[in-house]
């Protein structure tokens, strides 16, 4: 299996030396984008994927491929995730890390005080894919609508 995504890695580190305390400050921002942030694989490792992009660049075949989604807003806990037409189980998110900052300028590590303005959810897909299109969709949990990604995984 591929090592964590780097970025989320540092996020993981911040919350382990930085003890937060929630605070309400109003209502969850509605969902706004959902985007593909990343496919990785062993044979291509992470690719960044560029917004608007249809396919990845790199031949993630072999195995073991893994999608990060980028969330904007607060969508449903439970997406529709799936590979090649078949829905993932819930069980294929090994991580959702949150994202604070604004929808322009954020960053995978939170701080004491800032706000959560969204969440970065990776899958892991298995074994059983080795190419195939990846979709995507959630419902904002506030009336923001519902939103679709997807990519074909070469």
């Amino acid at each position: 299996m591929l090592k964590k995504f780097p970025l989320v890695l540092l996020a993981l580190a911040a919350f382990a030396s930085v003890s937060v305390h929630a605070q309400t400050r109003g209502p969850a921002p509605a969902l706004s984008s959902i985007r593909i942030y990343a496919v990785g694989s062993p044979s291509c490792n992470w690719e960044i994927i560029s917004t608007g992009a249809f396919s990845t660049t790199c031949n993630h075949g072999g195995g073991q491929i893994q999608v990060a989604v980028l969330e904007i807003g607060y969508g449903s806990t439970y997406p529709l995730v799936k590979m090649s037409g078949n829905t993932l189980p819930s069980s294929a998110r090994y991580s959702r890390t949150p994202v604070c900052g604004t929808a322009s300028n954020y960053t995978f590590t939170c701080s004491a005080g800032q706000i959560v303005i969204g969440f970065l959810n990776e899958y892991n897909l298995g074994s059983s894919y080795q190419s195939g299109l990846f979709t995507y969709q959630n419902n904002s949990i506030n009336g923001g609508g519902t939103f679709y990604a997807r990519i074909n995984i070469l």
